[in-house]
């Protein structure tokens, strides 16, 4: 009986603590914070300062950072070395030059 009560506390001083750091390293992580950063022409500046709040809450650890500017401007922060997640142009030419940036 002794030999019972024994192997029972050793189970709870030995067992509880490490299955205490189990469940606390299997619980939910918390995400890693990121920043995408989007470069878009000013006559989207309304609409995506709505979205970009949004966007945040539904993926928590991200946070969207909007540069804000004329197309033909963002492309040439582009062509400069500027880096950008997401280029939103208001025209197609310059949004095909910015594409002939990745291309090359």
């Amino acid at each position: 009986m002794i030999h019972a009560i024994r192997l029972v506390a050793l189970a709870l001083f030995v067992w509880l603590p490490i299955g205490s750091l189990l469940t606390g390293c299997l619980g939910p992580r918390p995400q890693p914070h990121r920043e995408l950063v989007v470069f878009a022409a000013s006559s989207m500046m309304e609409s995506l300062n709505e979205l970009g709040p949004a966007f945040s809450r539904e993926n928590p650890g991200v946070r969207v950072v909007f540069n804000f500017a004329g197309s033909q401007q963002l492309r040439t922060q582009l062509e400069g070395g500027a880096a950008a997640d997401i280029f939103i142009s208001a025209d197609l030419t310059n949004m095909e030059k910015a594409a002939d940036l990745v291309e090359a």
